[in-house]
């Protein structure tokens, strides 16, 4: 005989797993409950099913011509019978709306609001920028003025007797 303990039973299925103080217990999805969802699914399926075809051959029972008469529907999908009635040209205006509110639920993410922080490092980074960009166009402005200054200066001088030009040379530096 050992010494060791004896391993401890598995908790009763009809007793939750104990969780920790401070923390929330995480949603364990069973699959006695998945098949329920399935069987449900299957159920409303035929429920339909059966329904729109005794409904299609009362139609034609009464009169009804064809094209008017209830559509039979083989497989059931909630989403896309909602879409049906929201894209429907005889459906009402208010119908209508609250039907793709509903189907956006499905088919389209929902948006969260996205918070605009400053980061102060991103915010000292783009001031350094700029100081730079600005410090170089001065640099540059102030070499356009030294080059303007010192660039040659050409006047011309048309004589109306001789037809001559006269260049003039640059003025002095002052360096």
């Amino acid at each position: 005989m050992s010494d060791a303990p004896s391993p401890q039973p598995p908790p009763e299925p009809s007793q939750p797993p104990r969780v920790p103080e401070g923390q929330r217990p995480l949603a364990v999805r069973t699959p006695r409950r998945q098949s329920d969802r399935h069987d449900m699914r299957a159920q409303v399926q035929d429920a339909v099913h059966e329904y729109t075809l005794s409904r299609y051959h009362e139609d034609l029972a009464d009169g009804v011509p064809e094209e008017e008469c209830q559509r039979v529907i083989e497989e059931y999908n909630p989403v896309v019978e909602l879409a049906l009635v929201a894209v429907d040209r005889r459906t009402d205006t208010k119908t209508k709306l609250w039907a793709n509110a509903e189907i956006a639920q499905y088919i389209m993410p929902k948006l969260k609001a996205v918070e605009v922080t400053e980061d102060p490092e991103a915010m000292r980074l783009q001031e350094e920028r700029n100081r730079i960009a600005q410090d170089f166009m001065s640099m540059l402005d102030g070499m356009a003025r030294e080059k303007s200054a010192s660039a040659r200066v050409i006047e011309a001088e048309i004589s109306s007797d001789d037809d001559e030009v006269h260049v003039l040379p640059p003025p002095e530096s002052a360096e």
